[in-house]
């Protein structure tokens, strides 16, 4: 089930955030990741429209919509990934939001790959001005119906 975020599911968002982050950036160190924890939890998340993915009572993931056209996150619980929580997290919020865009590490190949297969298409490149790593735009349109 997917329902939006409520602020007593914001310790699980976190977990999910920073392990998920450490795991899948392992060409950027652990220490920036824990340095962006407080900014992450008190600004970013509750200026975010977020959704959870919960199964059997548990979070297994979380998106996060910035300004109703980026899609500022998408995080999925190590021990949850390759089920397809993320494919239904995009496509929840492909149903809400017409146009989407979003950031992804060029080193980070299974997301960037994630992405192609959910329709975004490469808008710009470039590079992360706090982890000097090139970024890939990417953007995402809902056709015409």
């Amino acid at each position: 089930m997917i329902r939006e975020a409520l602020f007593t599911d914001i310790d699980r968002i976190m977990h999910i955030w920073l392990t998920a982050s450490t795991s899948a950036h392992d060409f950027i160190t652990k220490e920036y990741w824990r340095e962006k924890y407080g900014d992450v939890k008190h600004n970013y998340i509750p200026q975010a429209k977020s959704y959870v993915y919960v199964e059997n009572g548990i979070i297994q993931g979380f998106v996060s919509i910035v300004d109703n056209k980026y899609l500022g996150a998408i995080f999925i619980d190590i021990d949850h990934q390759n089920r397809g929580v993320g494919r239904m997290l995009t496509d929840f919020v492909k149903e809400k939001y017409p146009v989407l865009s979003l950031t992804v590490y060029e080193k980070n190949k299974v997301a960037v790959g994630f992405y192609k297969k959910q329709g975004f298409k490469l808008a710009k490149c470039q590079v992360d001005k706090n982890t000097g790593e090139k970024e890939l735009v990417m953007e995402w349109k809902a056709s015409l119906k």
